[in-house]
């Protein structure tokens, strides 16, 4: 359970970094 737990929550903070990275007007992502 924990460890499940981490690994949404790793996804999560991955994502929130990707659409981070797309609001940057000089970071383009293909």
């Amino acid at each position: 359970m924990t460890r499940l737990h981490i690994k949404i929550k790793d996804n999560e903070k991955a994502i929130i970094v990707l659409n981070l990275l797309k609001e940057l007007p000089f970071v383009e992502i293909e």
